[in-house]
C-alpha cells in the first residue's frame, strides 16, 4: 500500500512529519533550501536584515583607443650605484644603500644579504611600479626579461609617444630614447561616450576592434567575441555596456576601442540603481543587522531561499519588479504574500 501524505502549507501530515523553522520577523517566507556565507560587508552605512545587497566587484572603466601602443626600455647593463636614478615621466626612482622607502630600490649588500644582479635590479623595478599608485608611474605598464625592463603606455594611440625617460647614469642604464614612441592613434575620431558594468563583467581589457566605418566586434578579456555594437546605439551584454558615437572622420577596419574594467574592492552593499561598480546587481539578502558605520566588517547574507518582500528593506532604485528577475538567477525567490508582523 502506497502512502500518501496530504500537505498542510509547508508542514507535510505523515508519519514522517518534518515541520520546517520561521525566523520571528517572517522574512524566510518559504520551504526552499537556505544557502548562507560569510561575506565582507563595507558602505559605511547601518543594514537592516533583510537589506538586498549587491557586490562593488569593480573599479572604474579606463578608455583609450588607437592602432598600436607606444613603448620603450630600460636596459640595466650594470647595477647601478647608490644615489643612481631612474624618472619616469617625471617620478624618480632612487637607488639606494639600506632601508628603502618609497620610490627606492636597494643596489647594495646588506648584512649577509648579497648586492643584487642587474637583472634581480630590473625585476625590483618592475615590481616596485606595477604595485604603485604613483600618477605618474601608471600610465606605463611594466615587464622584465632579464635585464631589459620593457615600459608600455596604459593607454593606446599617439599620447603614449609624450612618455618620458631619464637616467642620471646612462652607463648603467641604457634608455631606448627619451620618451616612449610608436603609439599611433585611430585613423576615425570616434569615442566610446558610454560604458558600464554588467553583472558578470571580467576584470581586464575589452577590445572593439572596426569592422567598417560604424560597427565594431566586441570581444572580452579571455578573447571572446561577445557581440557587435552599431556606433550610436548602446551595446547591451551581461558582461559591460557600451555606447560609441561616430565623430567628424570615419573609422577604418582595425581601428581599435580598449575598455580595462579594474577590480573593484568586493565588498558587499546595498545594491542601488544608479551605481556603476557592479552593486547595481541584486544578489543577496542581509541576513542579520549589520553596522558598517566604522568600516567594513563581516556579516552573514543569504545565497539562496524563499524571502518575504514585506521584511525587506530595497536601495535607491531598486524594487521588487527589477530586484525578483535578477535574484531569481541566483536562486533567491521574492514572495509577498507574507505578513511581516512579529507573529507573537
Amino acid at each position: 500500500m502506497t502512502y500518501n501524505p496530504t500537505q498542510y502549507g509547508d508542514n507535510p501530515i505523515g508519519p514522517f512529519i518534518q515541520p520546517y523553522a520561521y525566523i520571528p520577523d517572517q522574512l524566510i517566507a518559504g520551504d526552499a533550501k537556505v544557502i548562507t556565507a560569510s561575506v565582507q560587508i563595507g558602505g559605511g552605512v547601518q543594514y537592516q536584515r533583510g537589506t538586498v545587497m549587491g557586490v562593488s566587484g569593480f573599479g572604474t572603466f579606463t578608455t583609450s583607443a588607437g592602432t598600436a601602443f607606444a613603448s620603450g626600455n630600460v636596459t640595466f647593463a650594470a647595477v647601478p650605484t647608490v644615489g643612481d636614478t631612474l624618472t619616469l615621466n617625471g617620478t624618480v626612482i632612487s637607488f639606494v644603500a639600506q632601508n628603502p622607502i618609497g620610490n627606492q630600490i636597494v643596489v647594495a649588500a646588506t648584512g649577509t644579504t648579497p648586492a643584487p644582479t642587474a637583472a634581480q635590479v630590473a625585476g625590483a623595478v618592475v615590481a616596485l611600479c606595477s604595485g604603485s599608485t604613483d600618477t605618474n608611474l601608471v600610465k606605463f605598464t611594466y615587464s622584465a626579461a632579464g635585464t631589459v625592463v620593457t615600459l608600455t603606455a596604459a593607454s593606446a594611440g599617439t599620447s603614449g609617444n609624450a612618455l618620458t625617460l631619464a637616467t642620471s647614469d646612462s652607463a648603467a642604464m641604457t634608455l631606448s630614447g627619451a620618451t616612449l614612441s610608436g603609439g599611433v592613434n585611430n585613423t576615425g575620431n570616434a569615442t566610446v561616450t558610454s560604458v558600464t558594468a554588467g553583472s558578470k563583467l571580467i576584470s581586464g581589457t575589452y577590445t572593439a576592434v572596426c569592422t567598417a566605418s560604424t560597427t565594431a566586434t566586441v570581444y572580452n578579456p579571455l578573447g571572446e567575441q561577445i557581440g557587435v555594437l552599431t556606433f550610436g546605439t548602446a551595446f547591451k551584454n551581461p558582461e559591460l555596456n557600451i555606447t560609441i558615437t561616430a565623430g567628424g572622420t570615419a573609422c577604418v577596419a582595425g581601428d581599435t576601442f580598449y575598455l580595462l574594467a579594474t577590480p573593484g574592492s568586493g565588498l558587499y552593499v546595498m545594491a542601488t540603481a544608479l551605481a556603476t561598480d557592479g552593486s547595481e546587481n541584486p544578489t543577496a539578502i542581509l541576513a542579520d543587522f549589520v553596522d558598517a558605520t566604522g568600516g567594513t566588517v563581516t556579516g552573514p547574507v543569504y545565497l539562496a531561499g524563499e524571502f518575504n518582500t514585506n521584511a525587506m528593506t530595497f536601495g535607491d532604485g531598486i524594487t521588487i519588479a527589477n530586484a525578483a528577475p535578477a535574484l531569481r538567477i541566483q536562486g533567491i525567490y521574492l514572495k509577498n504574500a507574507v505578513t511581516a508582523a512579529d507573529p507573537n
